[in-house]
């Protein structure tokens, strides 16, 4: 069986003016299979079970993150979240909910329209934008969504990275159909990594960093989780608390999860990406920055466990 996360349907809401209207009103109905986790057999490719994480999206909140098979209380599961920051515990046999994690208020704004509507309220099912009957509305989680990474599992939790970033406000003009970009607001830019436990789905830590978004993915090894920020700046915690190890600053914005590997010597070394892009919301930060990427490789200690920190690099790769 394959596991895989679908994106919105279309028309998106994102997309403005007169050769592309933004009214849902177009695609009416729980809009089946988007924003939904597929499990679909190889064999046959037909599918097992679908389940929807986000009926008759709005907002430009799917779910093409990863997927992850692991446990939940000793029975095989998926985890899966999406852009919401609504983060699932899938049976992996029948794909029902072991268990629902909602970030509270404190860690992500969710603004009027954003969380997922519910399916079996026809009335919701044709809501023709969010915030609906208002004629505006703030896109907050942004299009950035609230964690649009992939989440790292350790066996016994799981790792996100949910953030804030400044959010568009939108205005429908319902005589045309289009929606009109009013302005942006002045809101903080923060990112809160939590831990959960993958039995409970409760929060085990959580360490909260200001002036940055957050986009990629972590990885965690050996009790030691490695977090590549937008703001150049590497972070290693402690997975029993979420206190920091170490800290490598290069300089460069991050998008991508570092990989952990032992070259042919026996040296353990993790493989970063950085720069060469851009991130989606001008004026966070890393925000609106191109510049050339690079693949870097640094050398860890010893086992790379708790108590190791990259201490040296060597510039592998560069191109404009």
């Amino acid at each position: 069986v394959m596991y895989f996360g679908t994106g919105e349907s279309g028309p998106f809401e994102y997309c403005y003016g007169p050769t592309c209207p933004a009214n849902q009103n177009e695609r009416p109905g729980l809009n089946l299979y988007s924003s939904a986790e597929m499990a679909v057999d190889l064999h046959t490719g037909k599918i097992v079970w679908w389940y929807q994480l986000l009926p008759h999206g709005l907002n430009d909140q799917d779910a093409s993150w990863n997927s992850i098979i692991g446990t939940t209380n000793g029975t095989g599961a998926i985890f899966k979240a999406a852009k919401t920051g609504i983060l699932f515990s899938l049976n992996e046999a029948t794909g029902k909910a072991n268990w629902v994690y909602v970030p509270p208020a404190s860690v992500v704004k969710y603004e009027p329209g954003s969380l997922p509507y519910d399916p079996t309220n026809a009335t919701q099912m044709l809501t023709p934008w969010p915030n609906y009957p208002n004629a505006t509305w703030i896109q907050s989680p942004g299009l950035g969504g609230a964690l649009e990474s992939d989440v790292a599992y350790d066996g016994q939790n799981l790792y996100g990275a949910w953030f804030n970033g400044a959010p568009i406000v939108y205005k429908m003009d319902n005589s045309t159909q289009y929606a009109d970009t009013v302005r942006t607001l002045a809101w903080p830019t923060n990112t809160t990594v939590i831990a959960i436990n993958a039995n409970t789905g409760k929060p085990v830590w959580s360490r909260f960093f200001n002036n940055f978004v957050f986009r990629g993915g972590m990885t965690v090894t050996n009790g030691m989780l490695i977090i590549p920020t937008g703001n150049g700046t590497i972070f290693f915690l402690n997975t029993k608390d979420g206190s920091t190890i170490s800290k490598l600053y290069d300089g460069s914005p991050m998008f991508s999860d570092p990989t952990i590997g032992q070259a042919a010597n026996g040296q353990w070394e993790m493989l970063q990406i950085l720069g060469g892009g851009r991130w989606l919301s001008p004026g966070s930060v890393g925000g609106s920055q191109t510049q050339p990427g690079a693949l870097m490789a640094f050398t860890l200690g010893t086992g790379v466990g708790v108590g190791t920190t990259s201490v040296s690099y060597t510039h592998l790769r560069a191109h404009e």
